[in-house]
């Protein structure tokens, strides 16, 4: 599973560039889809919902032994595969 991930992510980092120069749309942010694709793809969004989950799930983890709360907010991959832990 991990090796296709990985190869599902390189594949995507390697035809990134093309697609960008091939596939043009000039009024994309003026759409309000458009918008929300950009502010999705924003990287300190992402790092101040990390630092929320950790925050949030800091207690918890604490208290249920000695698993790293670290390792719980900034991996999305353990949330799919645990979300019951």
């Amino acid at each position: 599973m991990f090796a296709v991930s990985l190869a599902l992510i390189g594949a995507a980092s390697a035809v990134d560039s093309w697609a960008f120069h091939h596939f043009r749309l000039p009024d994309v942010y003026d759409r309000d889809w458009g918008r929300a694709l950009r502010s999705v793809g924003y990287w300190p969004l992402w790092i101040a919902l990390s630092v929320a989950l950790w925050l949030t799930d800091r207690a918890r983890v604490e208290s249920s032994g000695p698993q790293s709360s670290r390792a719980r907010s900034l991996s999305p991959v353990y949330w799919t595969r645990c979300s019951s832990c």
